[in-house]
């Protein structure tokens, strides 16, 4: 790998540490929601969960977990790749 190589792969890493740190803080976000949604649907009495209303906001809730998991899992990707562009060859 040549020089000029070496250095755009530098700045594609660089690019991708921001993207990183950005979408760490929207996951962290994401985190707190689904906490706060888990949180009230724990609260919610057994009558007011075994309704229709409470079924689908427990769907609502497994498809959010879900989403978070996926999320969390390419940042965990990218963290990868991005070690990978930063390590030299």
């Amino acid at each position: 790998m040549n020089r000029t190589q070496r250095k755009e792969l530098s700045e594609i890493a660089r690019a991708l540490d921001q993207l990183i740190a950005q979408a760490t803080e929207h996951v962290e976000r994401v985190e707190a929601i689904v906490d706060e949604a888990d949180e009230a649907l724990e609260n919610t009495p057994d009558s007011l969960r075994s309704s229709d209303r409470g079924q689908q906001a427990e769907d609502e809730l497994n498809s959010l977990r879900e989403a978070f998991d996926d999320l969390s899992s390419a940042l965990d990707t990218l963290r990868q790749a991005t070690e990978s562009l930063s390590s030299p060859a």
